[in-house]
């Protein structure tokens, strides 16, 4: 069997049915600020995931793609398998370690 979760392609979920939200980085100090996707895991932290099993596709900045993939998996419980969390870039200078 392979590692990763089966898929069913039969069950597609219609356009209508699909939430999205708009969360911004805070411009000021609150809750989530100086965190890594602080106010992106504040969110998650009130989003109700449609089903268990439910598959989470990760792409930010490094820091805050191993901040909600920690989340996900700490704090919602998923399965590694079921995270494809991936880090397009890395916030400071070019060049910077």
């Amino acid at each position: 069997m392979p590692p990763w979760p089966r898929f069913n392609t039969a069950a597609w979920v219609e356009p209508e049915s699909i939430q999205t939200s708009r969360v911004s980085r805070p411009q000021t100090s609150s809750a989530g600020a100086g965190q890594p996707a602080g106010s992106l895991i504040d969110a998650l932290r009130t989003f109700e995931f449609p089903t268990p099993g439910t598959y989470a596709w990760v792409a930010l900045e490094f820091h805050a793609t191993r901040a909600v993939r920690q989340y996900l998996r700490t704090g919602r419980n998923f399965a590694k398998e079921w995270i494809k969390a991936a880090s397009y870039w890395n916030r400071g200078p070019v060049g910077a370690d």
